[in-house]
């Protein structure tokens, strides 16, 4: 008998139980059901953006890669490419797309040796402007920001500024981190020629004197290849 009355009293329990629960969700189960539906729609919301985010980044980085890479591309079509990029979410790609723009016009300053004052003067000032953006905006991309600064030396030399142009190349050596990467070999290697260039030259004892030209006797309009740019402060934020 008293096994029989444990058992009944066992099922009156789990009966009132289950009463209670089944009560419970008539009472409170669009509540929960919404609970529910609510916290999916956002680890989906969550999932699609971080995966979006993904493939975004990963096009960008092909695209950089194609523009860096590409032989023989339009300047105008490839200046248009890395303006875009430079603009984008990814702050990596934004980065370096800014930095090759500087390398772009810096490179078109090489190829124009026989332009104007005015014309090679304003592509130096838009490299400057774009390594000085780098390193403004993107101070944590730490290999970008050491390509600037060796992009900031390359047109110090070309303005014959040398020591900016070896603080500049100092600066890029000395990015946390930069190690191991090849813009700090290039760093060292840019500062050993700047050490080459300060060497005295030896002449031949035979070998003429000629008298220092002084730069009011030049014509008008003409200037030696040490002043084709005015001197540069270049002001790193």
């Amino acid at each position: 008998m008293k096994a029989k009355r444990r058992h009944e009293l066992q099922e009156n329990v789990l009966s009132a139980e289950l009463t209670e629960i089944v009560q419970f969700f008539k009472e409170r189960g669009s509540t929960l059901i919404l609970i529910v539906l609510v916290t999916l729609i956002v680890i989906f919301g969550v999932y699609y953006f971080y995966s979006s985010s993904a493939e975004k980044s990963a096009e960008a980085q092909r695209k950089l890669t194609m523009v860096l890479t590409e032989i023989g591309q339009d300047m105008l079509q490839k200046e248009r490419l890395l303006m875009g990029l430079s603009g984008g979410p990814d702050k990596r790609v934004a980065a370096r797309a800014t930095v090759a723009l500087g390398d772009l016009y810096s490179l078109e300053l090489g190829m124009k040796e026989s332009s104007n004052t005015l014309d090679r003067q304003h592509l130096m000032d838009s490299a400057r402007s774009k390594y000085e953006s780098v390193l403004r905006t993107f101070s944590e991309q730490k290999e970008a920001v050491a390509l600037a600064y060796m992009g900031l030396g390359s047109l110090a030399e070309t303005s014959k500024q040398f020591d900016i142009a070896r603080s500049q190349y100092e600066a890029a050596k000395a990015v946390s981190g930069i190690e191991g990467y090849p813009v700090y070999d290039q760093a060292v290697e840019a500062m050993g020629e700047l050490d080459e260039l300060s060497k005295p030259v030896r002449m031949a004892a035979s070998a003429p004197v000629e008298p220092a030209q002084q730069t009011a006797t030049q014509p008008t309009g003409q200037s030696d290849s040490s002043s084709i740019f005015p001197p540069v402060e270049f002001k790193l934020e």
